[in-house]
């Protein structure tokens, strides 16, 4: 979790590993927002979209904003990655506005 202030933006680090067998091909791996930000809060990633070999990994940034509104407070949400329908794998994060 992170500490800030209500219309100022925190960036979170996100690292996705591909830890599939090395004789697999590349994965397509999907990132987002997971679940609904309280109305106004605005979440983006620097990469939605990538192929990622088996045994590589990859540093991504998400960027999230609270709405100017936003009361004081303990806010958590889902950073999401997949592979296809089957293979998903979740992030919890928290911003805390104080």
């Amino acid at each position: 979790s992170q500490v800030g202030r209500k219309g100022k933006p925190l960036v979170y680090d996100l690292t996705i590993s591909n830890s599939d067998n090395p004789l697999c091909p590349p994965s397509v791996i999907t990132v987002s927002n997971f679940g609904r930000l309280p109305q106004g809060w605005k979440a983006t990633v620097s990469e939605e979209n990538f192929s990622l070999a088996p045994g590589q990994s990859k540093a991504l940034k998400m960027t999230v904003s609270a709405a100017p509104g936003a009361r004081a407070g303990s806010y958590s949400f889902t950073a999401k990655a997949s592979r296809g329908v089957f293979f998903t794998n979740f992030a919890q994060i928290t911003f805390v506005i104080r």
